[in-house]
């Protein structure tokens, strides 16, 4: 996938256009998140930059961030469930109220 291409509102490949196609999955994924609170707010199918985003490119640049990691569904479609550690760029999981009283098994 070309980086360059993709227009704004686009954030991931769907994963039957890969089976339709016989396309392999993509080995990264990009991560789009905000500087002040590691919230994410895209995720793009590939390794990409802020170049995705043209002209509005510096405009993000102000507001957000990115990292680039290993290809996960299970992050993919539960992007509600992970944070990024804005002090080491680091992808977290966020933790969960109702079973932070609980053993989780």
């Amino acid at each position: 996938m070309d980086c360059d291409l993709l227009k704004k509102g686009v954030v991931e490949m769907m994963f039957s256009d890969h089976i339709e196609n016989n396309n392999p999955l993509p080995e990264l994924m990009t991560i789009f998140y905000r500087k002040k609170t590691g919230e994410i707010k895209e995720i793009i199918s590939d390794a990409c930059d802020m170049s995705v985003f043209g002209a509005e490119r510096e405009d993000y640049e102000l507001i957000w961030d990115y990292i680039v990691v290993e290809y996960d569904d299970y992050l993919r479609y539960n992007i509600n469930r992970f944070i990024v550690d804005i002090e080491n760029k680091e992808l977290c999981m966020k933790s969960n109220e109702v079973t932070n009283n609980y053993r989780v098994l």
